[in-house]
């Protein structure tokens, strides 16, 4: 019983990010984003099913941790500066900002995961 309620926990650890995530949107603080991003890297640090994987760890706990101000950002984008055009092509930047933050962060936090943890298992594809 006690090694199920130590996996819970560490599974439940992941939900920190986006909470931190969330508040930064609600209180339109964006400086909420930098204990977001230090806590995902202390959670994949610290616990023991992230060990030699830490990329992997970080590129899927940076996307629901990111979610929240990347959809409102990319929100601002397409809306406010895109206010002449029609509504379609204001959802099409919306899309494609949305695309281009995450991959900009995912490429970022992938190469600074890197340079922390060298030593990491091969990913197999």
């Amino acid at each position: 019983m006690a090694y199920i309620r130590k996996k819970n926990c560490g599974a439940l650890l992941f939900l920190i990010p986006p909470i931190f995530s969330v508040a930064c949107v609600i209180t339109e603080r964006l400086w909420l984003i930098i204990p977001c991003i230090i806590s995902l890297f202390v959670i994949v640090a610290t616990l023991p099913l992230c060990r030699k994987r830490e990329s992997l760890w970080i590129f899927v706990g940076f996307v629901p941790a990111s979610a929240p101000v990347n959809f409102v950002l990319a929100l601002y984008f397409s809306l406010d500066f895109m206010d002449s055009y029609s509504r379609f092509q204001q959802i099409l930047w919306f899309i494609l900002a949305l695309s281009v933050l995450l991959s900009i962060e995912e490429i970022i936090f992938g190469i600074i995961t890197r340079l922390i943890w060298k030593e990491q298992y091969r990913i197999r594809l």
